[in-house]
């Protein structure tokens, strides 16, 4: 074998080992990834509690007083299902609208 076949051999070995390790490294790093986002505690829907009385009903258009975080807001209540209230608090934008039971409201 020539000196020239041998660089070539060698140049292809370690140029062969590069890839070899850089999937390695990818695949530590997706693998890792992929446990991190496993990992992730799931969403636990916060137990939707109030004084509210939970046996008042409330039609859509109502004013309402929502609580929220130990208070009490002016709100309206956009609509409704079965056991739900999808509430807009007045003055506040709409990313703070959301679907609250009948134990976070009373009448205002």
């Amino acid at each position: 074998m020539s000196d020239e076949e041998q660089r070539s051999s060698t140049r292809y070995r370690w140029e062969a080992l590069g890839v070899v390790l850089a999937l390695a490294v990818l695949g530590v790093f997706v693998a890792t990834a992929g446990v991190a986002l496993v990992a992730q505690p799931q969403r636990v829907e916060v137990i939707d509690d109030g004084p509210g009385d939970p046996e008042v009903r409330y039609a859509a258009g109502a004013a309402v007083l929502a609580w929220h975080d130990g208070r009490w807001y002016p709100a309206h209540v956009h609509s409704t299902t079965e056991a739900r209230y999808f509430v807009t608090y007045d003055g506040f934008s709409s990313s703070w609208h959301e679907w609250v039971s009948a134990r976070r409201l009373r009448p205002r």
